[in-house]
């Protein structure tokens, strides 16, 4: 589709900008747009060739030339505003991926297009610090030169970068150092109780300042659960956690007003102090120290990425009311299960939380995109929950049809991208958070870990993916990029995920021939096809990030081949008479919970003990 905007005026380069993550190009002889001006979100009145486009603000604009580009040449007429004041996105840059900045520009381009006007940048230590030359050391920190190059881009198209910094727990990576022993109370959480430790994180605002022009920040301050119970406790002696996080706090908040912040924090350790097992979710009553403990000035953000109940959702975001503070909520892309997203999984939350979402006086409502475990997926192939978290705030429209037409803006199937799917269900086969395909990944075929939970007509399935993943690349070839490893991910699978339970089963039999088939045949066939796909898992990963944090997954990819070879070089050891036993293959095995239903997948958090229990 051509378009033409008679009165882009001063907007045209940005709008061109905007077009470069279309199918469409700049031009008469197509769809001709007239711009004018509403008091709020934007109309359009089309006849399929003539269009008028009223905005209220230049994100309404943008968000307004994405809905013309999924309408097509078609009459309509229609009006959307915003469900909340800010609608954002949570980048996650501190799980060894760090975006590049052309691909944060890129996202950015998209963000505009579906009406977004925030962007949080998630930075543990990945962002540098004059004085402390190990924070972010080796983790492909953004100098201030970077950062400011983003935010600076990012308000040409009215959209505000919040910083998004950590300033209690989740410092796992500084800690990696002997540098920041003397900071450390436990785990990832600094001691709190230490002028060094203030000092430090004023440095953190004092970059933050430099970078971005946002008055907001993100001090985070999460899951926090051994706050006090180290080094704090050897130095200060015991205290309530709750006391702790209030004199921490004011701290924080000092800070904050003297480099003018409005700040804003995860909210779960003012719940987990009122849990009776420390949890978020379980709390039945707040004390009044705890409601007080909140600052006038701060914002709180409820997350939750999990659930598809409504009634979750109302009676979390009422007591978040009850704190009688401004309130944001946060869900998630479920881009950290692994090497595709569980968008079967955020769709449905999404769809749960935005029953309840506009009955409440939200700030803000944003989705996260973590990288747990290594950042192993793309923020791109996110992308049909981006779209969902766009659609409901301004349509509230979250059917697939509202979904397939947002989708195509880009030039992207929404069917498609749903079948990285293939990676979490089989048919009716599928638990939440089983993220079934690390742990038949990285599950080690002779001792037989995971096989319990391998379901039935696993290697079948994969090798179907493959072939849908595939196809899915060739009708996608914008983002062919990312469905083309994984097609031969599954490809690996398709053998690999079935191994254990053929070596053993041919074992327990006495089968030498069929031993002998699958170490000279089966696993050199897999150890082929995980090659190639951590060739083009890299290819993807330069594509998207910084070069530093892709070394973990050339260990763990690395590390699973050449066992894999050793396998088949002790069972070709056993087939020629040379070992008596394979002990691996004696060992009976067992469900990872007892008691727990052959074949069904895992229904709980195992990607990284499936990498990492007793290796990695």
């Amino acid at each position: 589709m051509k378009l033409y905007i008679i009165n882009a005026d001063k907007y045209e380069n940005e709008i061109k900008e905007l077009l470069t993550e279309t199918g469409c190009t700049w031009g008469e002889g197509g769809v001709t747009i007239t711009l004018d001006k509403c008091d709020e979100g934007i109309k359009i009145k089309s006849d399929g060739k003539n269009i008028t486009l009223y905005y209220s603000t230049l994100n309404s604009l943008f968000r307004g030339i994405g809905v013309i580009i999924s309408k097509g040449e078609t009459a309509y007429e229609t009006e959307q505003k915003m469900l909340v004041r800010q609608l954002g996105t949570m980048v996650d840059c501190s799980r060894n991926g760090v975006r590049r900045v052309e691909k944060m520009k890129q996202f950015i381009r998209i963000s505009a297009l579906l009406g977004y006007n925030m962007l949080q940048i998630y930075t543990e230590d990945t962002y540098e610090i004059e004085g402390e030359p190990y924070f972010g050391h080796l983790r492909g920190r953004y100098t201030v030169d970077e950062l400011r190059e983003m935010d600076d881009y990012a308000a040409r198209f009215d959209i505000e970068v919040i910083p998004c910094i950590q300033t209690l727990a989740h410092l796992d990576a500084i800690f990696n150092w002997p540098e920041y022993a003397s900071v450390r109370d436990n785990a990832n959480i600094l001691n709190v109780g230490l002028e060094k430790s203030l000092e430090l994180i004023e440095k953190m605002f004092i970059t933050m300042k430099k970078a971005f022009r946002s008055k907001q920040i993100n001090v985070g301050m999460d899951e926090a659960h051994m706050l006090g119970l180290g080094k704090y406790l050897d130095m200060f002696g015991y205290k309530k956690r709750s006391e702790i996080m209030k004199e921490h706090l004011e701290k924080v908040m000092a800070l904050c007003h003297k480099y003018g912040y409005e700040p804003m924090m995860w909210s779960d350790m003012f719940f987990r102090v009122c849990s009776p097992t420390g949890g978020y979710f379980d709390v039945k009553e707040f004390t009044p120290e705890v409601l007080n403990s909140v600052p006038e000035d701060m914002t709180i953000v409820f997350w939750d990425y999990y659930r598809d109940d409504p009634e979750f959702y109302r009676g979390m975001l009422d007591q978040h009311m009850l704190f009688n503070r401004k309130v944001s909520y946060a869900g998630g892309s479920s881009t950290w299960y692994g090497f595709a997203p569980m968008q079967c999984y955020s769709l449905d939350n999404v769809r749960a939380v935005f029953k309840v979402l506009p009955n409440y006086p939200l700030e803000s409502i944003f989705n996260t995109m973590w990288g747990d475990n290594g950042a192993e997926c793309s923020t791109f192939a996110g992308l049909p929950t981006v779209v969902a978290y766009a659609e409901g705030v301004w349509t509230g429209d979250l059917s697939d049809e509202s979904l397939r037409g947002a989708m195509s803006i880009f030039e992207a199937s929404f069917d498609d991208f749903l079948e990285m799917n293939l990676f979490h269900k089989m048919d009716s086969m599928w638990e939440p958070w089983a993220v079934m395909h690390k742990y038949l990944l990285y599950g080690d075929a002779m001792q037989g870990m995971w096989d319990w939970h391998v379901p039935t007509g696993a290697n079948e399935h994969f090798a179907k993916a493959s072939v849908v993943l595939g196809e899915c690349a060739k009708r996608n070839p914008r983002w062919s990029y990312l469905f083309e490893p994984l097609s031969v991910l599954a490809k690996a699978l398709s053998n690999k995920a079935e191994l254990g339970i053929n070596l053993k089963a041919a074992y327990d039999k006495g089968d030498k021939a069929e031993l002998s088939r699958l170490a000279n045949e089966v696993i050199p066939e897999i150890i082929k096809d995980i090659r190639n796909f951590a060739r083009l898992h890299a290819k993807r990963w330069r594509i998207d990030n910084k070069d530093f944090g892709f070394e973990v997954q050339d260990a763990r990819l690395g590390g699973l081949m050449l066992r894999l070879e050793h396998s088949a070089e002790m069972i070709n050891e056993y087939v020629s008479g040379d070992r008596t036993e394979l002990q691996e293959l004696e060992a009976e095995r067992l469900p990872e919970v007892p008691g727990w239903e052959k074949n069904r997948p895992l229904c709980r958090n195992t990607w990284q003990m499936a990498v990492t229990k007793g290796r990695l």
